[in-house]
């Protein structure tokens, strides 16, 4: 047995036999503290419970010792657990528990000294756990047979499932090239449709050829005489609305002619108008029957009007824009 060995189980039978007297100092005073084990003995690396108690009247206080990351310089402490209460079956003591999980990296035997808990604040007076030994061993090695290599990292097989990751992202990505086509397509610049104007046709010609198809029918001639009378009123009206911007076909005759005093006409051109308004009057309201001469009197004086007015409305024009 090696030098250390002796002086750690020396170390660990002295604190033994004062962990023995203590305890039983402290069992004179009802005060009882221990510390337990699950393991006395452990590889490198492995982990054990150490076991820390205490018991007191009811009435008691207790402090438990301040334990850090470390027990000693060979023992870690890995975790802690919260302290556990529990009463005893007449419920006059009561113990707490305190669960640790140590472990070392080291080998060789190793003491654990007492543990101190201080009671009621009386630290002259504390109550000592007794001291423990742990072995800690290494791993035996086989030194009979050969060193081998150290083996290489080995090949895991593919697996379906890995694909899916990468199924996903490349599925993601199209998605993206597709949107970012349609939409560079959707912005290019649409040609400019061109539309064509349309020839507005003036005011006097659309008026004599409803007045030349309106001659053709021959409707006076078959007796329609109140539908010729008025078709023919609302050709002049319409022709005079487009023309002189003059609302004829919601005015009454007197109206019409009263917006027509700033047109500059022959008096008897207006005359011919008045004329050709008012029979039209009499026959829609007065259901009178015009003469047949008076039917081709008012075609007449209706085409004499729009082509009379026809070469005389662009002057017109001209003169109001100079006022």
């Amino acid at each position: 047995m090696n030098r250390t060995v002796t002086s750690n189980i020396s170390s660990f039978l002295l604190g033994f036999f004062l962990s023995m007297f203590l305890f039983y100092e402290a069992s004179a005073q009802k005060n009882i503290a221990s510390a337990t084990l699950d393991s006395v003995k452990l590889k490198i690396g492995d982990q054990t419970n150490l076991v820390l108690s205490i018991e007191t009247p009811v009435q008691s206080k207790v402090e438990f010792p301040s334990i850090n990351d470390t027990i000693n310089a060979h023992i870690e402490v890995v975790a802690q657990s919260k302290i556990d209460t529990s009463l005893s079956s007449d419920k006059q003591r009561v113990r707490y528990t305190k669960k640790l999980v140590i472990t070392s990296f080291d080998s060789g035997y190793f003491a654990i000294a007492p543990f101190i808990f201080t009671v009621d604040s009386d630290a002259t007076n504390p109550v000592y756990t007794e001291a423990l030994l742990i072995q800690i061993q290494t791993v035996a090695v086989d030194t009979t047979k050969a060193i081998r290599d150290i083996k290489g990292p080995k090949e895991v097989p593919w697996n379906y499932r890995e694909l899916i990751p990468y199924l996903i992202g490349g599925a993601v990505a199209i998605l993206i090239l597709l949107l970012l086509f349609y939409f560079l397509k959707k912005r290019k610049v649409k040609p400019q449709v061109v539309v064509e104007q349309k020839v507005l046709i003036p005011p006097h010609v659309i008026a004599l050829e409803q007045l030349e198809q309106l001659k053709n029918e021959k409707l006076w001639q078959e007796g329609k005489y109140k539908i010729y009378q008025i078709r023919l009123s609302d050709i002049v009206r319409s022709y005079i609305e487009n023309r002189f911007q003059i609302a004829a076909m919601e005015q009454t005759t007197d109206e019409t002619m009263r917006s027509m005093r700033r047109i500059h006409i022959e008096d008897g051109l207006r005359f011919k108008l008045r004329q050709l308004l008012s029979l039209s009057d009499m026959v829609k309201f007065a259901k009178e029957q015009p003469l047949p001469s008076e039917n081709e009197q008012s075609m007449e004086d209706a085409i004499l009007f729009v082509k009379t007015t026809a070469s005389t409305f662009t002057e017109i024009e001209g003169k109001e824009d100079k006022q």
